[in-house]
């Protein structure tokens, strides 16, 4: 799907962000890789030092809550964080963990309709959820996205991983199809796939930015194959 208005995007080392113009918002939507911080309080100091108005968190290393698959933190003043902890099991571990913040500029929680997540075996590998509200008179209805898959390895961990994201690309992909047409969708992910250059050297540099050296990974080659498939880019 294509974006609701004009983007400009700023790619640093792990980090992007975009800036969409939506129902007279000017959104500045960012993902960035936490690195298992492990602690919320030190989430909130990646917020204010990135300073967007929709932030898409991997690896936050947040653990669900009471078994819970979700919890929202408010943060006054600021907005809030829906957190999508990891639990026990054979596709997720300590390093996961995934959040979305959403700044009080234009969002609250009251604004939230759904909120998604991802099969038990990967929770905390990804979640999204459905904003729909009124800015300025304008109606909108946004759908941010965040996923964070596994690294590539070898040995006994490479047939977990690659199951791990087997599970966690099906749902992103199949949450994203199954939102309405009426809403903007947003994906934020630490997919682990490597678009580059194909085998006969042409660049994918719509998909990669600046990053687009090497050859393309087999994930890579899926995630691009889905993305001409759904027009979702």
């Amino acid at each position: 799907r294509q974006p609701a208005g004009p983007g400009v995007r700023d790619c640093r080392r792990g980090k992007a962000s975009l800036s969409l113009l939506v129902a007279f918002m000017l959104l500045r939507v960012g993902v960035y890789n936490t690195l298992s911080i492990s602690r919320e309080y030190r989430v909130e100091h990646i917020i204010d030092e990135l300073n967007c108005d929709i932030l898409l968190l991997t690896g936050t290393g947040t653990r669900a809550q009471n078994g819970c698959s979700h919890h929202i933190q408010r943060l006054p003043g600021t907005g809030f964080i829906v957190h999508f902890g990891h639990s026990r099991g054979p596709y997720t571990n300590r390093h996961a963990g995934c959040a979305i913040f959403c700044s009080a500029k234009y969002f609250n929680p009251r604004m939230i309709q759904r909120i998604f997540t991802p099969p038990a075996a990967v929770q905390g590998r990804g979640g999204g959820i459905r904003l729909k509200g009124k800015y300025k008179g304008e109606n909108f209805d946004l759908s941010p996205t965040v996923g964070y898959n596994a690294p590539p390895t070898t040995g006994i961990l490479k047939v977990i991983y690659e199951k791990t994201n087997d599970i966690t690309n099906n749902w992103m992909q199949e949450h994203l199809q199954s939102l309405p047409a009426r809403t903007t969708p947003f994906l934020g992910a630490d997919i682990n796939s490597k678009f580059g250059t194909t085998k006969s050297g042409s660049s994918w540099e719509a998909g990669t930015g600046s990053f687009n050296t090497g050859v393309a990974s087999s994930a890579g080659e899926t995630w691009e194959q889905w993305f001409l498939t759904t027009g979702f880019g």
